[in-house]
């Protein structure tokens, strides 16, 4: 099951002359990212609030200005396999009251590695 992104809308980026199809106002979180391993390309897309820009090989990009770029504002990427689930996710995220952006990264054999609180495996070595 996935986790619904609060706040579909885009109020967060100010002028709609800056809206895209991969920006959003979504509060980007450990939990969103772990309920999205293994997701559709259509749970990503609606958990997302957004359609994603997508690159040659299927991967989506998304961008949220979440808080006017404060903490849980990032760009977070999806690539999917053959069958249309999520093998690996890749996000960079403001931290609260950090200088050093959050890494989250994950893949379909579970290698990966979190820089949000309490996670065991840092990607950002201090």
């Amino acid at each position: 099951m996935t986790i619904r992104a609060h706040a579909a809308d885009i109020s967060c980026w100010g002028s709609p002359d800056v809206i895209t199809m991969d920006r959003n106002c979504v509060f980007l979180t450990i939990a969103l990212f772990q309920s999205l391993r293994s997701a559709t390309k259509d749970d990503v897309q609606r958990a997302m609030a957004a359609t994603g820009e997508e690159d040659e090989s299927g991967e989506l990009t998304f961008t949220s200005n979440y808080g006017n770029h404060g903490p849980g504002a990032g760009t977070v990427q999806f690539r999917f396999g053959s069958s249309n689930l999520v093998t690996a996710i890749d996000a960079s995220v403001v931290g609260e009251g950090t200088m050093q952006d959050l890494r989250f990264l994950w893949d379909l054999n579970d290698v990966g590695c979190s820089d949000f609180p309490d996670s065991q495996t840092r990607c950002n070595q201090q």
